[in-house]
This record gives C-alpha cells, structure tokens and sequence, in this order.
C-alpha cells in the first residue's frame, strides 16, 4: 500500500472488499440480480473488462464521496437563517424562488468548497482503483496516480515518479484557479460576495 494517510484508506479498503464482492461474477449481487431478471445470461464479471470495470471504479468513488458532501450540504443548509424564509414567504415566494433566491446563494460557499475538493480527491483517487483492478484490465482503469505509483514505486524510477507528481499538482492547480475564475462568474450572477 502507498504511504497515503492510513486513517483514510484503510475504511475505504474495506468499504472496496465490500464492493468487490458486489461485482463478483460468480456469487456478486449484482451478476445474480442481472441473471435473475434476463438481462445477461451468465455470470458478469464486471472488473474483467475496460468499460465495465471504469463505471465501476466511478460508482464506488461517488458512494464514498456521497457522506460526507451530504453531511456538508446539510450543515449548510442547516445555518441559512429561517428569518430569510419566513420574510420570503410573507412577501409571497415560492418554493423555487426561495430556493433559488435564498438558499443557493446562502449554500454557495459550500457548494464551491465541495466540487473543488471533490473534483480534486476523485483526480487523486488511488485506492478505489488499486484494491478493484491496479489499473487493469488492459489500463482501463489506469490514471496518472495509478500511472506514477507504478513507474515510482513498481519500477523503482523515483525521479521520474516526482517529476509526474509535480506535473499532477501543476495540473490541479490551473485547474482549480480556472474553476475559482468560473465561480467568480456565478457568483456575481447570484450575488454572493
């Protein structure tokens, strides 16, 4: 295991197991469900092939990313004073535009926060993908991370693995100055300092 922070992968390793054991082919929950209403007609190893193990990959890196956002969307949600509702409603707002007058520009430090980090922890996602495939079948599921842990650690190439590393952080840092320049723009459009 690379020397990430422990206190964080070793949850989602086991959380991984338990999604292996869902795309197992053989006695996989979702390989006998499929079989049981005719989708397929045999067993569906869903890590064996390109497309099926990325879609994988994806939909085990959202159910991890899922708690905590909700936990901070509710936070949010939960400090936008009810004073504001209340006035709105006296003054005859709907649902929608209460919404989308008070509580997105009230939640979008929040939501800025969130995409950001969660776009930047889901480019660096390594433990997802190296407990389901390291990066198979056939690099389907090989990213950068997964591609500078193999040539720095797999192939013993340390300086070519710093090099890619530093290009990484150069890269997710245009990154986020592009989408802080973006979120400028949305903020002015719903007005939020």
């Amino acid at each position: 295991m690379p020397p990430f922070r422990a206190g964080r992968c070793f949850p989602i390793a086991i959380g991984c197991i338990g999604w292996l054991w869902l795309y197992n082919g053989q006695f996989g929950f979702l390989s006998g469900m499929a079989q049981r209403f005719g989708i397929i007609d045999g067993p569906m190893e869903f890590l064996a092939y390109r497309n099926s193990a990325f879609y994988a990959a994806i939909v085990t890196d959202v159910w991890v990313g899922t708690a905590m956002v909700s936990l901070f969307f509710l936070a949010a949600m939960q400090g936008v004073s009810r004073d504001l509702y209340e006035a709105a409603w006296v003054d005859g707002a709907g649902r929608w535009y209460r919404f989308r007058r008070i509580t997105i520009p009230q939640i979008m430090p929040v939501i800025v926060s969130m995409a950001l980090l969660s776009a930047i922890w889901t480019f660096n996602s390594f433990e997802i993908i190296w407990i389901f495939t390291q990066g198979g079948p056939r690099g389907g599921t090989t990213t950068m991370i997964i591609d500078t842990y193999k040539t720095a650690i797999g192939n013993f190439k340390f300086g070519e693995g710093a090099a890619r590393a530093v290009v990484i952080v150069v890269l997710l840092g245009v990154f986020s100055l592009l989408y802080l320049q973006v979120l400028n723009r949305v903020n002015k459009f719903y007005g939020v300092k």
